[in-house]
């Protein structure tokens, strides 16, 4: 059960399993895999790529921006589509805009709402940025050949819609 390169946060995790009755260990070693495996893919990420670029969450804003129609989304919208609170996206935006990569705009019919704008300078720099990014994804899923690459997304789309 679980890879033999368990961390022990993990080991001890799994070794817990075999003290609660009427838990499934394989089931929850998979869980426990699939866990260690996301972390490993944010340290890698990390390492490669968000700490001597732009952090994760304000790439993920220029990305979601520069795939959005005329280049602007609202506040809540990128909040909700980045996956993490208004509060933490006022700070994204905030350093954003300091960057000079977004701006802030009243809405022209109804001036109590701020859309949010990717400026020509936004637009560069995460282009400049993106192949270093793909890179470090490829370099993770070169590892495995592309049948391999298809199950797995495909077992992947599973545990995401059991997780959801």
């Amino acid at each position: 059960m679980g890879t033999s390169s368990n961390t022990p946060k993990y080991e001890a995790l799994l070794t817990l399993t075999k003290r609660l009755p009427d838990l499934d260990e394989s089931a929850v070693a998979a869980g426990l895999d699939i866990l260690q495996t996301a972390a490993a893919m944010r340290m890698h990420l990390h390492e490669r790529f968000f700490r001597d670029q732009l952090s994760e969450g304000r790439f993920t804003v220029l990305t979601l921006l520069l795939t959005a129609q005329d280049w602007c989304l609202t506040p809540s919208e990128l909040a909700s589509n980045a996956g993490v609170t208004r509060a933490t996206m006022t700070g994204l935006l905030d350093g954003l805009e300091q960057s000079g990569f977004v701006e802030r705009r009243a809405d022209r019919n109804d001036r109590r709402k701020i859309t949010v704008h990717l400026k020509r300078s936004g637009r560069e720099h995460l282009l400049r940025l993106a192949p270093d990014f793909f890179t470090a994804l490829q370099d993770v899923g070169a590892a495995l050949p592309e049948t391999k690459r298809k199950a797995l997304s495909s077992l992947l789309a599973r545990v995401r819609e059991a997780a959801s």
